[in-house]
């Protein structure tokens, strides 16, 4: 009975530290997204730094969850895979282009009114047991109006591997995990959702300050 007691105990504290943490995904809409039905979905990019340290099927899994998650949110997605081969093309056509110019071009050429871009400038594995440097992953996305260039919505995600009662994945997450220490992978697929979560819907106005 006193053992039970003790971890119910345990829980509630535990519980109550996590209503205390911050989220670690952030997101702010600057404009409507009204009239963003064909959204061109590029997906998650990595920084050069970070490109040899996460694998293909990492990103096509995060590419994923972009996708299907805007079409939760009403919009009509061109996924990464239908875009790669106009890039492919265009890069090939021009001496140089900026990254920017370039994703806009493709939404343009598959008629899309917006587009998606991710970037994972972070993604560090835990170090071996008894070592200072747990898994990190930082990763942002932006939602960008086509025709213009402006940044509808950006959001972001910035997040260090911490101990059990430091760890600012909330108990939730403590418990489907097995009280166990997170991969970078796992940080990362948090990120996005946490992310596609406050992505706005087709159609949604900024709050009104």
């Amino acid at each position: 009975m006193k053992k039970k007691l003790c971890l119910g105990l345990a829980l509630v504290f535990l519980l109550t530290l996590a209503s205390c943490q911050p989220h670690p995904a952030t997101g702010r809409l600057n404009a409507s997204t009204a009239g963003f039905e064909r959204l061109a979905v590029f997906g998650v990019l990595p920084e050069p730094e970070v490109a040899a340290r996460v694998t293909e099927e990492d990103l096509d899994a995060l590419n994923q969850a972009m996708v299907d998650a805007s079409v939760k949110k009403k919009y009509l997605p061109i996924p990464p895979g239908q875009l790669l081969g106009t890039r492919s093309a265009m890069l090939s056509g021009q001496e140089s282009m900026e990254p920017e110019t370039l994703l806009r071009k493709v939404s343009q050429a598959h008629q899309a009114n917006a587009l998606l871009v991710g970037t994972l400038y972070r993604f560090r594995q835990r170090m071996t047991p008894g070592q200072d440097l747990p898994a990190s992953v930082g990763l942002t996305l932006r939602l960008i109006r086509v025709s213009d260039g402006k940044v509808i919505w950006r959001g972001s995600f910035d997040q260090t591997q911490q101990s059990v009662l430091e760890n600012l994945l909330g108990v939730s997450t403590l418990f489907k995990r097995g009280l166990r220490w997170a991969t970078a992978q796992e940080l990362a697929m948090l990120g996005l959702t946490q992310l596609m979560d406050s992505f706005p819907a087709l159609g949604e106005e900024p709050e009104k300050k």
